[in-house]
């Protein structure tokens, strides 16, 4: 988030010498002299530490011409308070964002979209390498950019013109972009910005991952007979060496022609998107990025309706595609029979494989809340779970256990009797 400049001092003919050969190894050093204050002059200053001079503040100049981008991170002010953002480049978004510790969203930043708005399908201009210098009068064009000021708690202002900007971008390399600023805004608050900086890409809708990204999962969700008001749900149990994770995105779907995005990466590296579909001509597509290596159960469902999982293995650095698709009324469900005075609740995932070794409880209890929202209860010495893709699933009351397979349209049925010994 932020970095500590050092300064060194140089202060008029002290030298000091640190190590000096020949010494044995019980020799001590000699003491630092004592200089009474009252012999101090500008060529003898006090002994210990020197706190650092503050930096010297960015001068909001207005004149492209003037601008002269210092050789450290970018820095300056945003509203009026000292800040030093994290950069990211979006599509044709350039975005320097502060943030306040262990929250993803930005108490200050400043958004310069650098080509005019798209429709969601349109491609991408070619952003890179590329220069821009524009003066506070510069007329608005397809070729000028538009900057927006945000600040917590108060609403965005944008800046079509009004502005000094000189910028420079490279070319991008393992999803990475590094270029120069500095950006003065006629906000009365003296906002700028000034420095170098390597931006993090991050990808637009349109984008698919690519290596720098790896591991990941992805892939399509077809939803049969899908209305503007379904909601697709994308989930994932992990079970690593660095323990059990979890993750569930939600989103509807869009009316013809529109976009959006959903995204989280408040885990990061490890991040998470789902991309709308129209219910027509594009599906939804899903993506975890960046992954832990490790057993991976991926779901995708439609909320209220079908759950469609499987099992996968993520290596290192494996790219990994699994499209679903999602039949309500194909769905089907189990129900098991227990014997008699058997309580507790029934735990269900979808068949493994045996070689990878059985699941704990605790392990099977998260996958069941977490993929099918359910815990039933066992009454009656029966238990039903509906919403179930068809395919095989491993059942388990206790020390009883089975497997079943789930017909489309069908509750299949299963009874579990004590293990003879």
């Amino acid at each position: 988030m932020s970095r500590m400049i050092v300064v060194g001092l140089l202060m008029g003919g002290w030298i000091v010498t640190i190590g000096c050969g020949g010494r044995g190894s019980d020799a001590q050093p000699a003491p630092n002299p004592v200089v009474p204050t009252s012999q101090l002059t500008a060529e003898q200053p006090p002994s210990g530490p020197l706190t650092p001079p503050p930096p010297v503040k960015i001068p909001a100049e207005m004149d492209p011409d003037k601008h002269v981008i210092p050789n450290e991170a970018v820095r300056g002010q945003i509203a009026g308070v000292e800040v030093r953002p994290q950069v990211e480049l979006e599509g044709d978004e350039l975005r320097f964002e502060v943030f306040p510790h262990a929250t993803p969203i930005p108490d200050r930043a400043i958004r310069i979209r650098l080509a005019p708005m798209r429709l969601p399908n349109e491609p991408l201009p070619a952003l890179t390498p590329r220069s821009w210098k524009i003066r506070p009068d510069t007329e608005r064009g397809a070729n000028v950019p538009q900057v927006f000021r945000e600040v917590a708690g108060q609403d965005t202002h944008f800046y079509p013109e009004g502005y000094a900007l000189t910028l420079e971008l490279g070319t991008r390399i393992d999803g990475k972009v590094a270029g120069k600023i500095y950006l003065c805004l006629m906000d009365g608050e003296q906002t700028v910005l000034a420095g170098t900086f390597t931006a993090v890409c991050v990808r637009a809708p349109t984008e698919k991952p690519g290596p720098e990204e790896a591991p990941y999962i992805g892939g399509e969700i077809i939803v049969a007979g899908a209305k503007p008001s379904t909601e697709v749900r994308v989930s994932y149990v992990a079970i690593t060496n660095e323990g059990m994770f979890f993750k569930e995105l939600q989103d509807l779907y869009d009316t013809p022609g529109s976009l959006r995005l959903t995204r989280d990466n408040n885990d990061k590296p490890q991040a998470s998107a789902v991309i709308s579909g129209d219910g027509s001509t594009r599906a939804f597509r899903y993506e975890h990025v960046k992954l832990i290596p490790g057993r991976y159960l991926i779901a995708a469902s439609v909320v209220g309706g079908p759950v469609v999982s499987k099992w996968v293995d993520v290596a290192p650095g494996s790219t990994l595609t699994e499209n679903f698709t999602l039949d309500p009324a194909h769905s089907g469900g189990v129900e098991v029979t227990v014997p008699a005075n058997t309580s507790g609740k029934l735990l269900l995932t979808p068949a493994a494989d045996a070689q990878k070794g059985p699941l704990d409880e605790h392990q099977l209890l998260a996958i069941m809340m977490h993929l099918y929202k359910t815990q039933p209860e066992i009454v009656g010495g029966k238990a039903l779970v509906k919403n179930l893709a068809p395919g095989k699933y491993e059942v388990r009351v206790g020390e009883l256990r089975g497997v079943v397979e789930v017909s489309a349209g069908k509750t299949a049925e299963v009874t579990l009797t004590v293990p003879q010994p």
